[in-house]
């Protein structure tokens, strides 16, 4: 649909997300990109909507044409702006987890327009902006349940990941736009629970070199993200368990290893809770997609 004809100024067309183990072949084959979106380093690829791309872990390099590699670090969001041929890859020594958002319409063109990005540093560190990593699980979430208006609906959470990036890229906030200690130390927090999540948390031990009661904590948490830190952790290993699912052949005990579930039952039984079917019929499910 053109951008003129969308009502709401914005929508979705594309989002996925990928975990790219160290020396994995990128892009992934299975499933492979549609073939407007499909390249390889040699080529590289020219794009007609904004992509917004999140790396979560792991680094990598990103290159425009006619200027320098980019190093990309783990908390740092890039932009593939339209029009403009581009390339980039994972480490093949660390490789890495990203997640992407493709937006079209009126909207963030005008954005765009008002705030231009520079090609030569078109990517912006977020690790003091957790909520923009929160926004993408919103439209993996979206995109599950295909609800009426979901490709607007996440058109909208992209258009806000896109403004809260340039926020983070702009100077200094003014004085009276300074967050509070205690919303930075939160941020900080959510930092540690998405880079733990494979490991037991505990909150005490979390919080010891904190001035926050694991009650206020608690209550501040949920306040900011509309989730109990347990379930935050849970909500993170559930996408990096479908990642794995979906993008590997490993089996359901490597997966429950690497992500620190005790047993494959536990991963099992959580992944048919929150999902509603078991880890190997949804796995089958997105192999059997048609390509």
């Amino acid at each position: 649909m053109p951008s003129g004809d969308e009502p709401w100024g914005v929508r979705c067309t594309a989002m996925g997300h990928w975990q790219i183990l160290p020396h994995q072949l990128y892009p992934p084959r299975i499933p492979p990109h549609p073939a407007d979106h499909d390249f390889t380093w040699q080529r590289g690829r020219i794009l007609q909507d904004l992509q917004l791309l999140y790396i979560s872990d792991g680094e990598g390099i990103l290159e425009y044409k006619e200027n320098a590699p980019h190093r990309i670090q783990a908390g740092t969001v890039f932009l593939v702006v339209p029009g403009v041929w581009h390339r980039y890859r994972p480490n093949s020594e660390t490789g890495w987890t990203e997640y992407w958002l493709e937006i079209s319409g009126d909207l963030p063109k005008k954005v765009l327009k008002e705030y231009p990005i520079s090609l030569r540093k078109p990517f912006f560190s977020v690790k003091e902006a957790p909520e923009i990593f929160e926004l993408f699980l919103k439209c993996q979430r979206l995109a599950d349940t295909r609800q009426w208006g979901f490709e607007q609906q996440m058109g909208l959470n992209g258009l806000e990941i896109l403004l809260l990036t340039l926020r983070a890229a702009s100077l200094r906030k003014s004085q009276g736009e300074k967050e509070s200690y205690t919303e930075l130390e939160i941020r900080k927090f959510q930092q540690k629970l998405q880079d733990a999540s494979s490991k037991p948390i505990k909150i005490d031990e979390l919080l010891k070199d904190s001035t926050l009661s694991e009650v206020h904590f608690r209550r501040l948490f949920k306040k900011r993200t509309g989730m109990s830190p347990k379930q935050y952790v849970l909500e993170i290993r559930l996408r990096r368990t479908m990642d794995l699912l979906r993008q590997t052949r490993l089996s359901l005990s490597e997966i429950a290893e690497r992500l620190g579930y005790d047993t494959p039952y536990h991963l099992s039984q959580d992944f048919k809770k929150r999902v509603g079917i078991s880890p190997a019929f949804w796995r089958a499910a997105q192999w059997e997609k048609p390509t």
